[in-house]
């Protein structure tokens, strides 16, 4: 016999949800706790922060991760993004967001558009 499920969007509230992520944090935490050399761990949580705007958390988290494996990809990867978006936040305050000589602003687009394919190309254990 099948059995059918249907996703209701149960969680529909933003005070549902950040229950729920909170719960999720308080969760990667105690994993932690228990197992200080779990690298996914350390994404997971780092990826919530930075999910949260925390991202000085977030990348102190991801060069934990790192400490313990540090051809983890996945961390890599977002310690990457985190960068050039510093990078391209620095560029829109020095620039008033225009960057004036177009190719450094050709070339950063560029740059951009190929971390981005890299990122989405990425696979774990990679």
């Amino acid at each position: 016999q099948n059995l059918y499920l249907q996703n209701t969007g149960f969680l529909k509230s933003d005070e549902a949800i950040k229950n729920k992520l909170e719960f999720y944090a308080e969760l990667l935490k105690k994993e932690l706790e228990d197992n200080p050399k779990n690298h996914l761990a350390y994404l997971e949580l780092a990826s919530h922060y930075r999910n949260l705007g925390d991202v000085k958390q977030a990348e102190d988290l991801f060069k934990e991760a790192l400490k313990i494996d540090s051809k983890f990809i996945l961390a890599l990867r977002e310690m990457s993004l985190i960068h050039i978006q510093c990078a391209f936040d620095y560029i829109k305050q020095c620039g008033g967001g225009q960057v004036s000589d177009p190719n450094i602003a050709k070339t950063i687009e560029e740059i951009y558009k190929d971390l981005k394919k890299w990122t989405q190309n990425v696979k774990l254990g990679a």
